[in-house]
């Protein structure tokens, strides 16, 4: 079952990450210029939640939106990490119907990671970055 991440979630969704393998490196999130690895600064990451970042689970897929617990953000990021790509997908459609206001959300991961579940929910090419693509949701195309 897809659900928002609250305070009482923190436990179960560290025993998911637990069982995860973030094969390309790209579940972590940047904090003064420095990429932190969400499964192990979990406890910081779970902090930004409970400030206003949007986490959002089911028993095996993570997408954590982060950015919108810091006021001077100029991005949001989504973030995601799987082990079924069907319970992905779900979980897509699920984050999909429930981030409408947060325009625009952006998607960095490594160009070799398969992104193409991310074009069927609309995220775009925005810009190369090396090893890594980024990739735009524009917040209109939501509706």
């Amino acid at each position: 079952m897809n659900k928002i991440a609250e305070k009482c979630d923190k436990e179960e969704i560290k025993k998911i990450l637990k069982e995860m393998s973030d094969v390309y490196s790209d579940f972590y999130i940047t904090k003064n210029n420095l990429r932190l690895s969400i499964k192990e600064n979990f406890n910081v990451v779970f902090n930004d939640v409970l400030n206003g970042d949007l986490m959002f689970f089911n028993e095996r897929a993570v997408i954590l939106i982060n950015g919108l617990s810091e006021k001077d953000a100029d991005r949001k990021y989504l973030k995601f990490i799987y082990s079924d790509v069907e319970c992905f997908d779900s979980l897509l459609e699920f984050v999909k119907q429930n981030i409408a206001d947060v325009k625009p959300i952006f998607c960095k991961i490594k160009r070799d990671n398969d992104w193409s579940n991310l074009i069927k929910v609309g995220f775009k090419p925005y810009k190369n970055r090396g090893k890594e693509i980024l990739l735009i949701k524009e917040w209109n195309e939501y509706k």
